[in-house]
């Protein structure tokens, strides 16, 4: 399926590239969330909330904080992309660990 007055992609080959040139796709009309976890750059935000020790049960050892967390979303229809810790991190070792070992989009 072409677009009418689309360009075509360019890709270049080589051990040294340092960037692929994008025409318009035919599928950009129709896309409704487009989001490039690559560009770690892009990403902004933090996710954050004090330790909450007795949450309904839940006893986590350390408060939460994520950062980034939230990317962009290039095609503008969507919303950014929003990693949301979980309620409660209790027993979750990937999660309720120190701010600087939990999970961020970076570390995804």
């Amino acid at each position: 399926c072409v677009m009418e007055g689309a360009l075509g992609s360019v890709r270049v080959f080589s051990q040294n590239v340092t960037g692929i040139q994008v025409g318009p796709s035919d599928l950009w009309p129709v896309t409704l969330g487009y989001w490039d976890l690559t560009d770690t750059p892009s990403f902004t935000g933090v996710s954050s909330r004090p330790l909450n020790p007795i949450q309904g049960g839940c006893a986590e050892t350390f408060a939460t904080f994520s950062t980034p967390s939230s990317c962009p979303d290039l095609a503008s229809r969507m919303g950014n992309l929003v990693l949301t810790p979980p309620d409660c991190k209790a027993g979750l070792p990937a999660w309720d660990v120190g701010a600087e070992q939990q999970a961020s989009l970076a570390s995804l």
